[in-house]
């Protein structure tokens, strides 16, 4: 088998010999970051029920009604356009006088890459999210096949009960 090596940040990476506890890792961290996750995400059906007016468990008896006065989607669907009307102003701020050129240079390459992913349309779908159950992600990645195959920074949205955050992470 040959060894596969590749230059990442100045540093030679290979592939580790023995991958025979490899899965057993991996599916470790994978519950860990399910437990990590649960006391955050518990909440979020309910959230989404309450959301889309099924505020009722089923349980009543036929002859009884069952009316809704959906305060939490009328509230959301008002503060939502609040939020995502106008586009918010991204800076790159210098740290140093000297970076003043290329923080200004970043700042335009911003602009462009927010209209280049048509964040307009995205933002608000993740405010929704972020209404709704607390928490809104975006994805950004470099996506190869963009602009004839150099590749270029791709921004998507990602619905929250995808996303597993280390326990590490605080």
């Amino acid at each position: 088998m040959t060894e596969l090596k590749d230059e990442v940040g100045g540093f030679e990476v290979s592939p580790p010999q023995d991958t025979s506890g490899l899965a057993d890792k991996v599916w470790s961290k994978f519950r860990d970051a399910q437990a990590f996750k649960r006391p955050y995400s518990k909440d979020w059906p309910r959230f989404y029920m309450l959301y889309a007016a099924r505020h009722w468990d089923g349980r009543q008896p036929e002859w009884m009604s069952t009316p809704v006065i959906n305060l939490t989607f009328s509230v959301i669907q008002t503060i939502l356009p609040i939020l995502t009307d106008s586009r918010p102003q991204l800076y790159a701020l210098p740290r140093k006088p000297e970076f003043e050129n290329t923080a200004t240079t970043l700042s335009h390459i911003l602009a462009w890459l927010w209209e280049q992913n048509d964040l307009d349309k995205k933002l608000p779908k993740t405010m929704l999210n972020t209404l709704i159950f607390g928490n809104g992600f975006l994805k950004v990645t470099w996506n190869q096949s963009l602009r004839d195959g150099l590749g270029d920074i791709q921004v998507l949205e990602v619905d929250p009960s995808h996303i597993f955050i280390s326990p590490f992470a605080r």
